[in-house]
């Protein structure tokens, strides 16, 4: 290990997520290791023994987190081990454990064992059951060691399984021991070499039946971690050992095994479930977890301008920040003025200056106080002009108006406060609107016809500018082209190219369909039909893509009977019928993949939510791994790549955005870096679609909700089942979707300064997969169709309530695999044709009937 500029002679030992819990331990800081570190492809991570930590790193309060050096890799220190325990292998006095994922980053030698089968290296320490001795123990290892060798007789004959008892005596000198620790070292004194696997034979375990967490309730704050403690007692009362499954909501914990990180605010449920042997009934044990809030340490108020004028009403905001710097939400502010002969303050900010002189506002959130001072002066302004915007505009465009306040001697103004309003006269179609327009910061749109004044004032001058807005007229007749029907399973993603024949082609996917992908022929919309079929081990290919050249195509996987998920690689030389060139199944994408994006040379690859790994793909029948790009604490969903940018849709965390060979922000294919982050207004953030807006020159990012829930709104949707069909017995399933969320625009243009400008939000309905061109976003909004949205020129605001909607089509199929209920996944403009996926019915083709068509 390199230590201040030389190295020093360390005793490792590589170790599994179980070994402490088998032995009975816990670290006495941070964690152990999880099974994600049980990959050779995971996070390499240390955990340091308490003797090391005592006498080498003098019990420094701050080592989780930091990292030592091993054979060139920087690997992360996630806890220290037990005062009770420094011990490894055989006699020796370890002095820190590492992961089997540091295995190939340090160069151990064993890293090669882990991909065979032939190789017998392993050292697995095991725990005898009350009343098992090791004799019995021995018979069980014997019996498992035999049918190894008759299933793979090759590498396993001649060979068993050997039980050596142990005394496990590496404790820390002078440590204060449980009095029932000694009978604890005395029971897991029970050591096996053996092959490369680990079993449970039934002469060795005791069914679970009660789970009990050693907190009822864990109160963890946002950001921390609360250790997780589940024991289990046998049905006379005696502890035992036997598989768990310990799972949470992912959007609100993260949850190890060992412990609990409080991800969002909430109250959540972890929920530990037994495995038991022939298929007894499991033992559940559910875990109240309240995440809260960190205290509030600071309380800044904000507002655009210190200067406050006589007569003047200004608002201002606060930011209330904890000590790691992260801002609160939905505070509650007490205001206070100093002085209210000076300047008033409501309950909502509103500081109104009715005199002249200092004056102190202040603050406070949870008893944390913050100030502003201001002195109030007269107004020196005695006129204002207002220029700028159109005579009339279209609903849904935004005008933007520029206003100058003047002094006596006709100088400008510049920090005059200025506050905005409009008046509005309906159009006589229009009956008691609600929310016609909205105005911020000189920009106006309107969402219904009528006359409209926009309207600037501060103290002593006001200007104004009067326009008319008449309806958009961009509604376009659709008409259905053609449909490839698909009702036996649910269809997912797809896409669509050109195959090197000439011919048009699209792929689509299924869930719950056994792992089946289809090839259709689509060069004739009107005749849309299945060249071929692709079967893969999987329950769901969710995800299909297709290089820009049309060389390779790639399935997704997730399900699979085998565990081992990841990627299918196809060959698209004859492309009604594609050749399965290879698997990608390593550096954690067995884990499940969801969504992919795809270059010529490169494939950009979701692994189990958790990162996206980048793949070489230049030989089809041998793709390499390059690099990957994991953001902290954070569950990925999509990944899109556009001029060496990689946008990935991250749910709470919103957009992460990296540089994978733009070069601007120093990263690469091979060295990714971050380039920004930044939250949407919803945290649901599922999808992205980066898009140069030739008419404004913005570069605009299209960021798509999913939520498969209405909880809490009005329509919560008829049931749950909307994965089954209709079971006459029971009478369930049949049922629709019942979906929510929106879609939000960005500004892009300064990647280091995001603007929200507008969003399409269709309540009744919710948002999945995008596709924008020429001006116009295609929307598969689940069960509210697909959707043409005119999203040209400037945006502000609800694009739905503007008149922007071109057309809106939902495939009602009598025959789907749950009739007359659409739902569609993916949209994608092809060659003047619009081809959708709906999950219920398949491929679809529609068109937009052109508005100069005459009727017939």
């Amino acid at each position: 290990m390199e230590q201040d500029g030389g190295l020093v002679s360390v005793s490792t030992e590589f170790a599994t997520s179980g070994y402490m819990r088998v032995l009975g331990f816990a670290p006495s800081r941070g964690r152990w290791f999880d099974e994600a570190e049980d990959l050779a492809d995971g996070r390499p991570v240390a955990v340091i023994t308490h003797k090391m930590w005592r006498d080498r790193l003098g019990s420094g309060p701050n080592v989780i987190g930091t990292t030592v050096r091993i054979g060139g890799s920087l690997i992360t220190v996630i806890g220290v081990g037990p005062i009770e325990f420094n011990g490894g292998a055989g006699p020796a006095v370890m002095d820190m454990w590492l992961s089997i994922s540091a295995l190939r980053p340090t160069g151990s030698f064993a890293a090669q064992s882990l991909e065979r089968r032939q190789d017998h290296p392993f050292l697995v320490r095991a725990r005898l059951l009350p009343g098992v001795s090791v004799e019995q123990a021995q018979v069980a290892m014997t019996r498992l060691g035999d049918e190894l060798a008759a299933t793979y007789p090759v590498i396993n004959e001649g060979r068993r399984i050997h039980l050596a008892r142990h005394r496990l005596a590496h404790y820390e000198d002078g440590a204060v021991l449980h009095p029932s620790s000694e009978s604890r070292m005395n029971r897991i004194a029970v050591t096996v070499t053996f092959l490369a696997l680990v079993a449970t034979s039934p002469a060795m375990s005791q069914d679970i039946a009660r789970l009990e967490s050693q907190t009822a309730v864990i109160r963890v704050e946002r950001g921390a971690t609360a250790p997780l403690v589940i024991w289990a007692f046998d049905a006379a009362g005696r502890p035992t050992d036997g598989a768990l499954r310990v799972s949470g909501p992912r959007r609100g914990l993260a949850v190890d095994g060992t412990s609990v990180r409080g991800l969002v605010v909430g109250e959540y449920e972890i929920v530990v479930t037994s495995v038991p042997a022939d298929g007894a009934a499991p033992v559940t044990l559910r875990i109240p977890v309240h995440v809260d809030w960190p205290a509030i340490t600071e309380v800044r108020i904000e507002t655009d301008g210190d200067r406050l004028y006589e007569g003047a009403r200004v608002p201002h905001g606060v930011a209330a920040s904890h000590r790691d710097g992260s801002r609160r939400q939905f505070i509650e502010v007490s205001w206070d003025s100093s002085d209210e002969d000076i300047a008033t303050v409501d309950a909502f900010g509103n500081v109104r200056a009715v005199g002249t002189g200092t004056v102190t506002i202040s603050a406070s959130v949870e008893g944390v106080r913050g100030e502003m001072t201001h002195t109030v002066v007269p107004s020196p302004v005695a006129s204002m002009s207002l220029v700028g915007g159109l005579q009339q505009v279209r609903t849904g465009d935004v005008q933007s108006f520029t206003v100058t306040a003047f002094d006596e001697g006709g100088s400008a103004v510049d920090d005059a406060p200025i506050s905005w309003s409009f008046i509005y006269q309906p159009d006589d179609s229009i009956k008691a609107p609600a929310g016609p327009a909205q105005i911020l910061e000189g920009r106006m749109v309107a969402d219904v016809p009528g006359v409209y004044t926009a309207i600037a004032s501060t103290t002593g001058a006001s200007a104004e500018y009067s326009f008319r807005v008449v309806p958009r007229d961009v509604i376009r007749k659709i008409e259905i082209v053609g449909h490839g029907s698909e009702a036996r399973i649910f269809t997912t993603d797809f896409w669509i190219w050109e195959g090197l024949d000439g011919r048009d082609y699209a792929l689509t996917g299924s869930k719950y369909g056994d792992g089946i992908s289809m090839v259709w022929d689509v060069t004739d919309p009107a005749n849309i039909f299945k060249t071929d079929s692709i079967p893969v081990d999987a329950r769901s290919t969710n995800d299909m893509k297709v290089s820009p050249d049309g060389r390779y195509g790639v399935i997704s996987r997730e399900g699979a009977s085998s565990r081992r998920n990841g990627l299918v690689i196809l060959d698209l030389a004859e492309p009604a019928h594609p050749r399965i060139a290879s698997t990608f199944e390593s550096h954690g994408v067995t884990g499940g993949v969801h969504n992919m994006f795809a270059t010529n040379d490169y494939l950009f690859s979701l692994a189990n939510g958790d990162k996206y790994v980048i793949i070489d793909v230049r030989d089809l029948d041998n793709p390499k791994y390059v690099s990957e790009y994991n953001h902290p604490d954070s569950r990925v969903h999509d990944v899109f790549v556009h001029d060496g940018l990689a946008y990935s849709a991250e749910w709470e965390t919103g957009v992460v955005v990296v540089d994978v060979g733009n070069g601007k922000w120093g990263g690469s294919i091979e060295n990714p870096q971050l380039v920004t982050v930044f939250p949407t207004t919803t945290g649901s953030t599922h999808a992205i679609f980066p898009y140069y807006q030739e008419s404004t020159g913005r570069f605009l990012l299209i960021v798509g909700d999913e939520r498969v829930q209405r909880r809490g709104l009005a329509w919560e949707g008829t049931g749950p089942d909307h994965r089954q069909q209709y079971d006459p017995i029971t009478g369930k399933g049949g049922y629709p979707r019942a979906t929510s969320g929106y879609t939000q625009i960005f500004d892009f243009t300064d990647p280091t300064n995001p603007v929200q400008l507008a969003r399409y939000e269709a309540s009744e309905y919710g948002t999945h997969n995008m596709w924008v061109e020429d001006d116009v976003l295609y929307q598969a909004y689940y069960e509210g169709g697909v959707r043409m949205v005119d999203i040209s020129g400037d945006l502000m605001g609800n694009l739905y309530t503007q008149g922007r909607e071109m057309a809106v089509f939902k495939a009602h199929d009598p025959v789907g695999y749950i009739p007359n209920a659409p739902g569609v996944w993916s949209v994608m403009p092809w060659k003047g044709n619009i081809f959708f996926s709906d999950i219920n019915s398949g491929m679809w083709a529609v068109k937009m009937v052109p508005t100069d068509r005459p009727i017939s």
